[in-house]
């Protein structure tokens, strides 16, 4: 399996834990696939993610990639580091229930 599907299944999970974290909280989100902006409205709306969950970012190009555009070349996944922060944001999510 390429780095961009597991990339994009990475992204695709967090995306939707954050939005189901505001969506408890009756908080409004846009229409994105950007983690920054939905971690960004997270910490507006009072949550505190773990600072290490923070670089959850850094799989917001993989949601992109396969919908829009081509992979960068360049990319390259750390799987399992990206296995981490989401389960580490699951964990988060549910603990800040």
């Amino acid at each position: 399996m390429s780095d961009e599907i597991v990339g994009f299944h990475c992204q695709q999970a967090a995306e939707k834990l954050l939005k189901a974290w505001l969506t408890q909280r009756a908080q409004p989100f846009p229409r994105t696939h950007n983690l920054l902006t939905l971690l960004e409205l997270v910490e507006a709306a009072g949550g505190k993610p773990p600072p290490d969950l923070q670089e959850v970012d850094t799989l917001t190009p993989y949601g992109v990639f396969l919908r829009y555009d081509e992979p960068a070349a360049d990319a390259v996944l750390e799987r399992e580091r990206a296995l981490e922060l989401v389960r580490g944001l699951e964990e988060w999510v549910a603990s800040s229930g």
